[in-house]
């Protein structure tokens, strides 16, 4: 997406007064943050990546090598139309691109234009839905939201500059803790309050939500409209939960639209609109690559309660596996437990095959069980997939 798009969105950050928001915010060199700037600072993200580890078992007798090999019944967890371990959305390759025609490439231009006119200004709405007055609060009484549609907010360097330089410019959006007097969950600004923290500060400029108006559909929906810069880089379940939130909030919205401000093709929209009816915990296992989007659509068919089983039964032992094969066998008991869903869960014993010692001698001389079991598990990987 170009910043021309983005200009006609009309989706900038609330510029509020540089004055009104400097003072009284306690940072480390000065106890008055004013400044004459009104330059909107954007938050900018950074990822890290889990790596996948697998270990495997070798044995053997004196006549035979004993392969172990690894249960291969789910073949369809790793599709090809699932998101790369740990990675962030990938942007559509430049060979799609040049393939689209002219004719195509304009009507797409067209309907992304005409998603304009649904795109609120993020400013009417925070004059709308927050108190106009910027409040200064303790640092320590702010916490993320419980809604959790972003929760990658790892903050840059240059941003950590720039606040070190000319301070918060734009005040946090906050609405007070329900479960916890005094308290405010950031709606926008996760990143900036990790700057001002590790710089030392005590307080930071905010606007609190007016409980009286903004319910929590009005708070995800601005939430969602404040990240709109990092729509193209989200992880897999903060795009799911973005796409949801904004497909209740405006009507009709062209699927070509989704597709523009997301970098995403026409079938992942399709999928992540499914996936929104899958439990937080699970979600987030797409964005790691410890299921896949196949997986996941299939842990939407269960109900709310056996998808908190499953996160239950994960989260206290990390050898359990989700499968299409044990998603059916779990399916298929009308009322499962947590100690049945965990006995399904199990990973299925090795296999082992069995190499004459002729063989042995006459194509791995001198290999242990270990690299004999690598050889032969990609030889048999490449003559299938050839």
């Amino acid at each position: 997406m170009d910043s021309s798009m983005i200009a006609r969105m009309a989706w900038a950050q609330k510029k509020a007064d540089a004055n009104s928001i400097g003072t009284g915010a306690s940072r480390p060199d000065t106890a008055d943050t004013s400044t004459d700037s009104s330059e909107s600072i954007a938050e900018k993200e950074s990822y890290s990546h889990a790596d996948v580890h697998t270990n495997e078992q070798y044995s053997g007798d004196e006549d035979y090598i004993n392969i172990d090999v690894r249960d291969t019944d789910e073949d369809d967890d790793y599709s090809m139309d699932s998101i790369p371990d740990g990675a962030p959305l990938q942007q559509q390759p430049e060979s799609e691109k040049s393939d689209e025609s002219e004719e195509y490439s304009e009507e797409r231009e067209e309907q992304a234009k005409s998603a304009e006119s649904i795109v609120k200004d993020i400013e009417s709405l925070v004059e709308q839905f927050f108190i106009a007055k910027t409040t200064n609060l303790n640092i320590e009484r702010l916490i993320p939201y419980r809604r959790r549609i972003f929760h990658n907010n790892v903050p840059n360097s240059e941003l950590a500059e720039d606040i070190s330089r000319v301070g918060i410019v734009n005040p946090l959006l906050v609405c007070q803790d329900e479960n916890k007097s005094g308290h405010y969950e950031i709606i926008s600004g996760n990143a900036r309050k990790q700057i001002a923290d590790a710089q030392n500060w005590t307080k930071v400029p905010c606007m609190i939500a007016d409980g009286t108006k903004a319910d929590e559909d009005i708070l995800d929906w601005i939430a969602v409209l404040e990240n709109h810069e990092r729509f193209p880089h989200l992880f897999p379940s903060e795009a799911v939960r973005a796409i949801s939130i904004i497909r209740k909030n405006v009507d009709n919205i062209e699927q070509a639209a989704i597709e523009e401000w997301f970098n995403l093709t026409d079938k992942q929209v399709s999928d992540y609109t499914v996936l929104d009816n899958l439990n937080q915990s699970l979600l987030e296992m797409l964005d790691d690559g410890t299921i896949t989007i196949e997986i996941a659509k299939k842990l939407t068919e269960l109900s709310d309660d056996v998808q908190e089983l499953i996160t239950d039964a994960i989260k206290d032992n990390s050898t359990l596996r989700i499968t299409a094969t044990n998603i059916e066998k779990i399916r298929g008991i009308a009322k499962p437990n947590i100690k049945v869903v965990t006995n399904l869960l199990q990973p299925a014993p090795p296999k082992s095959i069995k190499i004459s010692a002729e063989l042995v001698e006459q194509y791995f001389p001198n290999r242990t069980d270990g690299e004999i079991t690598a050889l032969v598990e990609k030889a048999i990987k490449e003559y299938f997939t050839a």
